[in-house]
């Protein structure tokens, strides 16, 4: 349900052991961050990418505090899967995703069922681990989210990518591997994938 659906790739980063069997299929924060960060280049394979990291979070600031399905993503996370808003505006997809301001984007099914679909959501705020989060959109509910980590799961709230629960020490080790990590691309039209 995407422009261009045949341009979207999840690269995965494999460990492969001494018989050529994948035994690890993850990312060291380090050699994602590096990655992505290549992508930014003009000599880059792919025209748009974005970062995920999945999670389950308490929701603070909520009566009932609910644990809710979560994931921390980088802005143009939402620019390459084309995803509209109902309500708000998306975070500017070219933005640092280490320097990213505390907001947080809501599913259209959560708006409802957590807020009431509250017209005027935007400029409130909910807390997670924590943090304070201004909420800046709502998805628009036509949105599918694709199943990237896990069959069935539907993010709940979308944080931005620097808020992730992963510790600073960890971020700098390439040999650190979790399997919430996800890259995402749009393949540049002029290339295919064996040239990438």
């Amino acid at each position: 349900p995407y422009p261009a659906s045949a341009q979207l790739y999840k690269v995965e980063q494999q460990q492969i052991d001494s018989t050529g069997i994948v035994n690890v299929n993850a990312y060291g924060y380090a050699g994602l961050m590096h990655l992505y960060q290549q992508q930014r280049l003009p000599d880059a394979v792919f025209s748009s990418v974005g970062l995920a990291h999945y999670d389950d979070e308490v929701l603070a600031s909520h009566q009932a505090q609910p644990k809710l399905a979560t994931a921390y993503v980088s802005a143009d996370f939402f620019q390459t899967l084309a995803a509209k808003v109902q309500l708000g505006q998306l975070p500017d997809a070219n933005s640092d995703p280490e320097q990213a301001l505390a907001s947080d984007v809501l599913s259209a099914a959560s708006w409802q069922t957590l807020f009431n679909a509250d017209p005027s959501i935007i400029g409130q705020t909910l807390s997670i681990r924590g943090q304070s989060f201004n909420i800046v959109a709502v998805l628009a509910s036509d949105f599918i989210e694709p199943e990237l980590y896990q069959a069935g799961r539907q993010t709940a709230i979308w944080l931005p990518w620097q808020f992730n629960p992963v510790p600073a020490s960890t971020r700098q080790r390439f040999g650190d591997r979790s399997n919430p990590r996800i890259f995402i691309g749009r393949l540049k039209a002029e290339l295919s994938a064996e040239q990438a």
